[in-house]
């Protein structure tokens, strides 16, 4: 008599736990917005005016004047400060993505070089990615997952297409799948990201060594 009540509870629990990652991909996705935009209204005008100040204050002073180097210095430094906030809110604010885009967005990642260990992209899609938002976050958290967790020296991200699907595959050379370290809630989210779009998650160890995830989804029509 017992059976049915526990089966009953397992598609409960199960339920309550899609839900669960439901509204916290939704909360988190909005809080990124909030964030990006605020990066990019407020602190991004905030450098870009010091950086103007810097200017006309170094313009008003003798080109030889040692106070003039500095604030030189001040502003290219401001500057690049102001252009990382940029490159951040962008990242924060991702939601549609064309093929330029996602490959650039991509490619921004892969350059960060995630937790101090190298990361490369491999971009061979021709067509529109589907659903690159989300995509992107796929590959956002598995290359965070492996930079904590892999103990590797190398990341790739690799987009490649053939007739039927596109595929995500972010790979690294470190200590292997871990079922560990597959078992927290960024890889929840990832999977019911894939699901979301009607994808397919994998993870599993080449032969090589490492881990290697992958998202493979329906090309559009």
């Amino acid at each position: 008599m017992q059976a049915p009540a526990k089966k009953h509870d397992v598609i409960a629990l199960l339920a309550e736990r899609e839900f669960l990652v439901r509204a916290l991909i939704e909360s988190a996705e909005r809080e990124r917005r909030r964030i990006g935009q605020q990066l990019h209204d407020d602190l991004c005008q905030l450098l870009l005016g010091a950086a103007f100040c810097a200017k006309a204050v170094a313009q008003s002073l003798p080109a030889a004047s040692p106070a003039a180097a500095e604030l030189d210095d001040l502003m290219r430094l401001i500057n690049s400060a102001a252009r990382q906030s940029r490159d951040l809110a962008l990242e924060l604010n991702i939601t549609h993505l064309d093929a330029h885009r996602f490959s650039a967005a991509l490619e921004h990642l892969a350059t960060g070089r995630a937790g101090g260990i190298p990361c490369r992209l491999e971009y061979h899609l021709v067509s529109e990615a589907p659903s690159a938002g989300h995509l992107y976050r796929i590959a956002q958290e598995a290359v965070a997952n492996a930079a904590q967790h892999s103990g590797g020296t190398e990341i790739v991200v690799r987009v490649e297409e053939d007739e039927e699907s596109v595929h995500l595959q972010i790979a690294d050379d470190g200590c292997g799948f871990n079922e560990r370290t597959c078992a927290g809630l960024g890889v929840a989210m990832m999977k019911y990201r894939a699901e979301t779009i009607n994808g397919r998650l994998r993870f599993d160890t080449p032969q090589r060594g490492g881990t290697r995830v992958t998202c493979s989804l329906p090309r559009s029509p």
